[in-house]
């Protein structure tokens, strides 16, 4: 029996606790404005690193509505055991700064939370739903 626990913390490390963002997500970010139209934005993120909860990768957004199609920009954040926080800047189309912010949990393959796209400090939000798909 006393092989199991390291055997056990083995296992878990090795799997990431069910916790690791690194991969391939994709999904919808969901906003909703107050007004009569809600948008649903295309969102995949690929994440290369999540390194003691730093996170670095690449996210891929649906910006076809501000004359851009499928944006690839860089992404950070961090993740402390199934919370994480994650960011990243919009092309400057409009002449005006533009930023995502993703915050939420993972459970497992699932991360699940709030979306939030801000102009000029002012956001918009509403839910995020991704799913790994690698």
């Amino acid at each position: 029996m006393r092989w199991f626990t390291p055997f056990l913390a083995i296992l878990l490390s090795a799997c990431g606790g069910g916790n690791d963002l690194t991969g391939h997500w994709e999904g919808d970010c969901f906003l909703s404005s107050g007004f009569d139209e809600d948008v649903t934005y295309l969102t995949e993120l690929e994440i290369d690193s999540d390194e003691k909860g730093e996170l670095a990768g690449e996210a891929f957004f649906d910006w076809t509505g501000y004359g851009e199609e499928f944006v690839e920009v860089e992404l950070e954040g961090e993740r402390k055991g199934k919370k994480f926080e994650i960011g990243f800047a919009l092309p400057d189309t409009l002449g005006i700064p533009m930023t995502v912010d993703l915050e939420g949990k993972v459970d497992n393959d699932e991360m699940t939370g709030d979306c939030v796209v801000r102009v000029m400090g002012f956001g918009v939000g509403g839910d995020l739903d991704l799913d790994r798909v690698d």
